[in-house]
């Protein structure tokens, strides 16, 4: 068993859900990702040469590199790409009524097939908002797992050199591919995304915000900064897992750490201005978000609880989501259209509870229960409906 002198804040989970999502994927995959981190930091050895003097040091930097390269990469882009290709385009394609799509998810990283997903047959039709959701689930399933690793992290104070690893190739996919390219078109998902958007992706104007916002994601994102530092200065140059996150203080018990991110929703990108606030072993997110680059409006909050508790075996996790959206549409299995009005007030409501049944290593049984009314939240079906997900949970040290 692992020593446990300092328990993680954050719950990592093994779940399963109907379907799966994007977020039930995202989790399994960080579950797994911290898993290995904690085996990598208690078994695996940091150096193999003991001595200390500058060979020995470089020595045992090129060997954390090597495992860095080989072993450790390889690990986290096959998460990437199962996250985006399965848990992104080919639930988006299932949710849509392409129940026969599936991926293709290419490894090595280097490997000749990247990563591709098929839709398959669909008997009827497909509204203009689900096949836009089925081209960006990609990359809103590497915004999820990435913004569930900047929670996770957070709650702990630290991000583990695994978790860096994970965290900047799932959140800087989607910028970097928009600022390195001539054109935004020549992006696959956003290609196809732009043929159901009524702008014209190749203008110029259009290109400009489109690079201007990925700029600014990349820039201002606090947690990529701390996870390249994590990757390359505390792991491979001396040796060490746990990297602490600083946020800004208010008062003396309120710390305090902005983040921007951006989606592809259903109808038009949209910003989003998260601010996290931790005080105690909880935290407190609370996300505002509107429509950009198109004539689209809209507006939506979320707030989110994480880890309060009313005992030594009961936590919980509270999440409040509410939206004014454009007029979404979408088709059963039998063609029968559902409109959901312009402008009509969405609603959502997610309760995650977890029972520790394990004092030590701290093992919890999970459930999450919620509801949402039709329209688009980050990862959640569009159609109203039920939400439910469970799972066995478990922090360790850190």
């Amino acid at each position: 068993m692992f020593p446990i002198l300092l328990f993680s804040q954050a719950n990592y989970t093994f779940m399963y859900e109907k379907g799966f999502s994007a977020h039930s994927g995202a989790e399994n995959l960080i579950a797994a990702n911290y898993l290995y981190a904690t085996l990598d930091k208690n078994y695996i050895p940091t150096d193999i040469f003991k001595e200390k003097k500058t060979v020995g040091k470089l020595g045992n930097m090129a060997y954390r590199f090597a495992k860095f390269w080989y072993i450790d990469f390889e690990l986290s882009a096959w998460a990437f790409r199962a996250q985006h290709e399965y848990f992104g385009h080919t639930v988006r394609a299932k949710q849509a009524g392409y129940y026969d799509a599936w991926p293709v998810i290419g490894y090595p990283y280097y490997s000749k097939d990247k990563g591709l997903t098929y839709r398959g047959e669909r008997i009827g039709y497909s509204s203009n908002q689900e096949n836009k959701l089925i081209n960006s689930g990609g990359t809103e399933a590497n915004i999820i797992i990435a913004e569930n690793i900047f929670i996770k992290t957070l709650l702990s104070n630290r991000i583990l050199y695994q978790q860096s690893l994970l965290y900047i190739g799932n959140n800087t996919y989607q910028s970097l591919g928009i600022l390195l390219s001539n054109n935004i078109s020549d992006i696959q998902d956003i290609k196809y995304y732009n043929k159901y958007v009524i702008y014209n992706a190749n203008d110029e104007k259009l290109q400009r915000q489109f690079k201007t916002i990925a700029l600014i994601e990349l820039l201002t994102d606090p947690m990529n900064y701390v996870s390249l530092y994590s990757i390359f200065k505390n792991y491979i140059y001396e040796g060490k897992h746990g990297t602490k996150i600083p946020m800004l203080r208010i008062g003396k018990k309120i710390r305090y750490l902005p983040d921007f991110r951006y989606v592809l929703a259903s109808y038009s990108p949209e910003l989003m201005y998260e601010n996290y606030f931790r005080f105690d072993d909880k935290l407190l997110n609370i996300t505002i978000r509107h429509a950009a680059l198109t004539s689209h409006k809209s507006f939506g909050v979320t707030a989110s609880l994480y880890n309060y508790s009313i005992s030594k075996r009961l936590s919980f996790d509270t999440q409040v989501s509410y939206w004014t959206q454009p007029e979404i549409k979408i088709y059963n299995d039998a063609n029968e259209k559902t409109t959901f009005d312009e402008n009509s007030l969405g609603l959502a409501f997610i309760q995650s509870t977890y029972y520790r049944i394990v004092n030590k290593n701290d093992f919890s049984l999970m459930i999450a229960v919620g509801y949402k009314t039709g329209g688009y939240l980050e990862g959640e079906i569009l159609d109203e409906g039920l939400i439910l997900r469970g799972g066995l949970s478990f922090r360790f040290e850190e």
